[in-house]
């Protein structure tokens, strides 16, 4: 099999990549912007002799994919300020080069990398089943636009109904390699345990879902090698997390102090979202996914892997 990976830099990309590195008879065919710093990370992978690093200038309709996976859009908060709403005109510019593709290249397989933001602001009850998506219609914040050009591009996936689309939405993801500087809640508690300070929260309870490097891998290859039409699928883990459970987790496992600020007005990054995990599992019947690993057990062994490297070179 061949497959053509777009956006080879970031970093669920890379994970990805290299335990699909592991299948027999594949071949990766990575696509970025910075091809060199690509070419340099895949040299020192054990199936190196499989990837291949290339220009996103370098894509067209003559090459043969079985297969194209699409990462391309910022998921860091940080990275998606900047962009704000040229998010849209970015994913776009993308998606129609490889829609494009599939215009000639009918039967190859395009996996979307799409995010739970698609659902805009559904997440704010617990009840809510998730199936439409809320946008405000003027006014957008910074988060509205990633999540509208996550919606417009899986409707219009939708309207291409003969072409072999899916729309994989990830809600939480958390690896070894994360970037323990982004503004992520789990990147921010790592940091209170590596400088030893505390970790201030309010007492408004959230709720999260990492799905595992290794499910997501599952997820990804269960559609890459079965037959099903074109469709959207949410990732999911074994179970969520509160960030009750999340705060007492790091405390038990990792030693972090906290201090939990009752009716406080501290700003915290993830507010806006309050029960942010999926609540359709089509994954299960359509394509027999079953994830192995809970939110909970996930963010022990990354975490764990995190601190082990630290450690390991100071």
């Amino acid at each position: 099999m061949k497959l053509a990976i777009f956006g080879a830099t970031s970093q669920i990309a890379k994970d990805l990549i290299i335990r699909l590195s592991g299948l027999q008879d594949i071949k990766l065919y990575l696509y970025s912007r910075n091809p060199v710093l690509v070419e340099e990370w895949a040299s020192k992978l054990r199936s190196r002799n499989k990837i291949n690093s290339y220009h996103f200038a370098e894509f067209c309709s003559n090459q043969q994919y079985d297969g194209i996976i699409n990462f391309i859009g910022a998921s860091d908060p940080e990275k998606i300020k900047l962009i704000n709403s040229d998010i849209l005109k970015i994913t776009n510019e993308y998606d129609s080069i490889i829609i494009n593709y599939l215009n000639v290249h009918i039967e190859c397989k395009y996996l979307f990398i799409s995010s739970g933001a698609a659902y805009g602001d559904v997440f704010s009850t617990e009840n809510h089943d998730r199936t439409y998506s809320k946008f405000k219609l003027d006014n957008q914040s910074v988060s509205d636009w990633y999540g509208i050009a996550k919606y417009c591009t899986e409707m219009r996936h939708r309207s291409l109904y003969q072409f072999n689309i899916y729309d994989i939405r990830v809600f939480s993801y958390f690896s070894a390699s994360q970037n323990i500087e982004a503004n992520f809640i789990l990147s921010e508690m790592y940091r209170k345990i590596r400088d030893n300070s505390i970790f201030y929260t309010t007492d408004q309870n959230i709720v999260r879902d990492f799905i595992h490097p290794d499910d997501f891998y599952q997820l990804v290859c269960s559609v890459l090698f079965n037959d099903i039409k074109n469709c959207v699928l949410d990732c999911y883990s074994a179970e969520p997390i509160t960030k009750k459970e999340l705060i007492l987790l790091m405390h038990d496992e990792f030693g972090m102090e906290y201090n939990i600020k009752k009716n406080s007005k501290l700003i915290s990054t993830s507010a806006s979202k309050v029960f942010y995990y999926s609540k359709n599992k089509s994954a299960g019947g359509l394509l027999g996914y079953i994830p192995r690993y809970t939110s909970k057990e996930s963010i022990v062994m990354e975490m764990s892997k995190i601190i082990k490297n630290i450690k390991h070179h100071d």
